[in-house]
């Protein structure tokens, strides 16, 4: 399946179907570009889709087997946008630095790593866009180059009014069902705390979140969040109690 002709396909007929449908993202000079910059940068196996020819765990309805030919072969808008912002983050880094876009997107043999692609891919797009909102990120230190020879490097590590941060992205999927649950408890929380504060705006909330612990030992971060996580959620369980030093924005 020629899954780039087939979205192209899609996409204009998913603009007739709503009011905006002159909106220039739909013209076909536009669609051909973003064509051109995923064929230029994926490997074309990664483009192509035949249902015969792959294992049958990965299915164009799962979006957490193969997520960019699931993005591809959708007919709505949230994966539209999506794909746009993929074809975005992959010409600004083609000029800003190439190779932190190819170690972070793509594995050695210049394909998509299957499993961590679409988490990879918030990594780059969190730098993207800090470096858009004026803030200067030092990706030689987000992934093994000659600068950075030790480790495969932070996810971010960016200055801002004369201060160092660093930034490690977590799944919070990874953890038990209880977690989960006490995570929507969380997010619950925060909406009702926003409504409290601004009774005139719902709040509006993305389908990603940056859950951010301040630490003064950047080598030992990692060990850091994991206890204070786990302290967190204990003490929601227990005390249903919230911890106003950490941030979620």
């Amino acid at each position: 399946m020629n899954l780039l002709q087939a979205w192209k396909k899609n996409i204009q007929e998913i603009k007739w179907k709503i009011v905006n449908h002159n909106r220039f993202e739909f013209q076909n000079s536009f669609l051909d570009k973003k064509i051109t910059t995923l064929t230029d940068f994926f490997h074309p196996e990664d483009l192509y889709f035949e249902e015969s020819n792959v294992p049958h765990k990965y299915s164009l309805t799962d979006p957490s087997s193969i997520w960019l030919i699931y993005l591809l072969s959708q007919k709505n808008l949230g994966s539209f946008e999506l794909i746009l912002s993929i074809c975005n983050v992959i010409d600004f880094f083609k000029t800003k630095d190439p190779e932190y876009l190819k170690s972070k997107l793509l594995s050695k043999n210049g394909r998509i790593d299957k499993r961590s692609f679409r988490e990879a891919f918030f990594e780059v797009w969190l730098n993207y866009r800090l470096i858009k909102q004026g803030v200067y990120v030092e990706l030689k230190q987000c992934y093994r180059n000659e600068k950075n020879q030790e480790s495969e490097g932070f996810d971010s590590i960016f200055n801002f009014q004369n201060r160092t941060y660093v930034i490690e992205c977590v799944k919070l999927k990874s953890w038990h069902e209880e977690i989960l649950k006490l995570t929507y408890s969380m997010l619950q929380e925060l909406r009702s705390r926003h409504e409290k504060i601004n009774k005139f705006s719902k709040p509006h909330f993305k389908t990603f979140y940056i859950y951010a612990n301040p630490t003064t030992n950047v080598k030992n971060g990692g060990k850091e969040f994991d206890d204070h996580l786990k302290k967190y959620f204990d003490n929601r369980k227990n005390k249903n109690t919230y911890n106003s030093k950490t941030s979620i924005f």
